[in-house]
């Protein structure tokens, strides 16, 4: 049986935190389950269990219950249970608001000559000839016009009392 490098001492009041959670049943199933592991790996209330047998119990990897042990142990239970946030996108913003300005700007200017409107291919193809961008597809082109149309104000057209509709 291996050595079991982090060891689980709950409190009272942390066990009570535990089990609340588990009863409610509305906190996410991830966090329940690190909940009902925690439980299982405390050594205060219930013999040593292995890792093993804690992940067999409740259906998870073992590498797992060695992480919320760790997590516990180094970090704390709030840690322990919740997930990790991450500090930056996975992913920067290719487009910012200045080249959002450009291709409102450049959709309600006239249509290159040949074409009778503009696009949303077009509009992509004329972003990357002016090197506006590198590369952009017609369909995030369309994504942006139709968030920033939303921002602009919708106008009214009075329709006089004596027109039937």
């Amino acid at each position: 049986m291996p050595v079991i490098k982090y060891r689980v001492h709950l409190s009272d009041i942390e066990r009570k935190k535990l089990s609340e959670i588990i009863a409610r049943g509305s906190a996410p199933a991830r966090m329940i389950i690190h909940a009902q592991v925690l439980l299982a790996a405390d050594v205060s209330q219930s013999p040593k269990i292995s890792e093993v047998k804690i992940a067999a119990l409740y259906n998870i990897n073992p590498q797992t219950v060695h992480t919320i042990r760790r997590n516990y142990a180094t970090k704390g239970l709030d840690f322990a249970l919740a997930r990790k946030r991450r500090t930056i996108t996975p992913v920067s913003r290719k487009i910012n608001d200045a080249i959002e300005a450009q291709i409102v700007a450049i959709s309600s200017s006239e249509p290159p000559k040949g074409y009778g409107k503009w696009t949303l291919r077009l509009l992509a193809k004329t972003l990357v000839e002016m090197k506006i961008i590198d590369s952009i597809s017609h369909e995030t082109v369309g994504q942006i016009l139709k968030k920033t149309s939303r921002k602009t104000p919708v106008t009214r057209i009075q329709i006089p009392a004596d027109i039937a509709i």
